[in-house]
């Protein structure tokens, strides 16, 4: 039932206007019937009167209407039984609606002795013989001015009452309606700026209730939904941003709809590139190609693509079609995923490389071991002086082979950082003059000059000694195999602005400017030949290019070919 009654008022209040129009239609035609049943009622009441003024003297009954009156009568003769008079004065008969016969016959077809005919009251007064005629008295409406002004004022009042009632009304229904729903309304326009506060309405109405109940739940549901569609695209930006594979998106108007800051790396572009031809901004031929293709044929691709420019890249390229449904129809996008193998690519040259070096290395010394071995196997044993020598050139060869297998292990560790890293207050200047000892016998076969410096007495690091012993061990021991006789060597150890610097420097045969680039590689030497009648590996510059990473230093060379190498490796100290 209050639905109902909700639903009425609400059609109510649509259709006041119209009501409003019609009471007063309606209101208007009442009174003016209350008017003519009051004048009617007037005119019967004195109908008795005029009978019984007309048996009294009938011959001067028009000069007893004047005198009634105060207006001259006017009369007209029908015929000898008939007799109308306008009572209302001379001007009625000149402004009669219908004939004076036509008129007479509709007052005596009337059932009444008075009442109205065409706009005109009558009254009918009978013959009181049959030598005396009867009279038909015609009043026109403005004969009764008094008894029109007073109901003219209830009229008025009447229709004035009627206005405020509606206004009170309509004002009534506004707070309780109108209101209520404009604000209900206003608040829900906010959504479209994305403010998705709602304050409850005050409703009188159980309907206006629930609906503002159905938009408070629909804008908290909103606001929810807002929220996590927000966290989403917050999420899904992070993730496009730092993820390491370049996404582009390509609507069905060959246009970029959404890219990510690896894509433009990828592809050596600036932003923003969302909304242009994906033609007019990829430089590589064979990716646009590919992309025309998965756009025809809706087949996924993957294929790795050479760049050149601005340097030389190797991407490998996935391309994705998918359909969605925008603006009623089916669009065909297609998704591009970049992902930069270079380094990839590179590992594996270097893991071919590596095998290839690791597998000629190990040859060599297993070649020699192999051959001398089947020589002695041979009938070499009878000989005692070619027995020695082969089993001194095994034993020669056996070494160089264990300090191949311990230099690769020992690379493999490092480059894993599989070992803990146990670290220990120590003092640098004392380390290194502890390895510069090492060498001693060393650097006297060749003649060689060692010498220290330290712009510090003492210089206290928390650091791993084995490994650092190791990375000046390897430097020193470079530079004896690349100097030559009478040479000079200095490792210095210096306190730097937040750290320590080791350098070692000699004037041996010096390094190319076209090596210096590749000496930190795997089994890479300058000098083949020297390296290995020296016993090198070439593994030495690559494990301490390892060690001072795992340090967080970094490590620098200079030469100059025919003067001589100098290292310097900065390690941080922390406080």
């Amino acid at each position: 039932m209050p639905q109902k009654s909700n639903r009425f008022l609400k059609w109510l209040f649509n259709r006041s206007l119209f009501f409003l129009l019609l009471a007063l239609i309606t209101v208007s035609l009442g009174l003016d019937r209350v008017l003519d049943a009051a004048i009617i009622n007037q005119l019967d009441r004195a109908t008795p009167y005029l009978r019984q003024v007309q048996m009294v003297d009938s011959k001067d009954f028009m000069d007893n209407l004047e005198t009634i009156n105060g207006i001259e009568p006017v009369e007209q003769t029908l015929d000898s039984d008939t007799r109308i008079i306008a009572v209302s004065g001379p001007q009625l008969f000149k402004n009669l609606p219908i004939s004076l016969k036509m008129l007479s016959q509709e007052i005596r077809k009337a059932p009444s002795r008075t009442g109205k005919i065409n706009g005109l009251y009558f009254q009918r007064v009978e013959a009181i013989d049959q030598e005396s005629p009867a009279y038909y008295l015609v009043y026109e409406p403005s004969y009764f001015k008094s008894t029109q002004a007073i109901f003219n004022r209830v009229k008025i009042a009447s229709l004035l009452a009627i206005i405020l009632v509606f206004l009170l009304g309509r004002l009534a229904l506004y707070g309780t309606v109108t209101k209520p729903i404009r604000e209900m309304s206003q608040q829900l326009r906010h959504i479209v700026d994305s403010d998705y506060r709602y304050y409850k309405v005050t409703a009188n109405f159980t309907s206006l209730a629930d609906l503002n109940d159905s938009a408070e739940d629909l804008v908290t549901q909103l606001r929810h939904q807002y929220r996590n569609l927000e966290d989403s695209e917050r999420r899904l930006s992070i993730l496009l941003n730092h993820l390491n594979l370049g996404v582009l998106l390509i609507d069905d108007r060959d246009r970029i709809e959404l890219n990510n800051p690896e894509s433009l790396k990828l592809l050596d572009l600036s932003a923003p590139i969302v909304g242009l031809p994906f033609e007019t901004i990829i430089r590589s031929v064979r990716l646009v190609e590919l992309i025309r293709a998965v756009q025809k044929d809706e087949q996924a691709k993957q294929e790795e693509i050479e760049f050149y420019y601005p340097d030389y890249r190797v991407i490998d390229v996935n391309i994705i079609p998918y359909q969605r449904e925008r603006s009623g129809h089916i669009a065909h996008s297609s998704l591009v995923l970049l992902y930069d193998v270079t380094r990839n690519r590179k590992l594996e040259t270097i893991r071919t490389e590596f095998v290839a070096n690791a597998s000629h290395e190990l040859r060599t010394p297993v070649t020699a071991i192999k051959g001398f071995a089947e020589t002695l196997l041979d009938g070499a044993l009878s000989d005692p002086d070619m027995t020695k020598q082969f089993v001194e050139i095994i034993a020669k060869e056996s070494n160089r082979l264990e300090v191949i297998i311990h230099d690769i292990l020992e690379l493999s560790r490092v480059e894993k950082n599989s070992e803990p890293w146990e670290t220990q207050l120590l003092d640098l200047v004392a380390t290194g003059k502890a390895v510069l000892q090492l060498f001693k016998q060393a650097s006297q076969q060749k003649n060689i000059r060692m010498n220290f410096s330290s712009n510090i007495d003492q210089l206290m690091i928390d650091s791993n000694k084995h490994r650092l012993e190791q990375i000046m061990i390897n430097l020193i021991d470079n530079a004896i195999n690349y100097s030559d006789f009478g040479g000079e060597i200095l490792l210095a150890v210096e306190k730097v602005k937040q750290g320590a610097l080791i350098q070692v420097s000699d004037k041996g045969i010096g390094i190319p400017e076209a090596d210096q680039s590749r000496i930190f590689e795997r089994f890479y030497r300058v000098d083949k030949d020297r390296s290995r009648n020296s016993g090198g590996t070439g593994l030495g510059l690559s494990i301490v290019n390892n060690l001072v990473r795992i340090m967080e230093g970094n490590i620098q060379v200079t030469s100059v070919e025919g003067q001589g190498t100098t290292f310097k490796i900065f390690i941080p100290i922390n406080n």
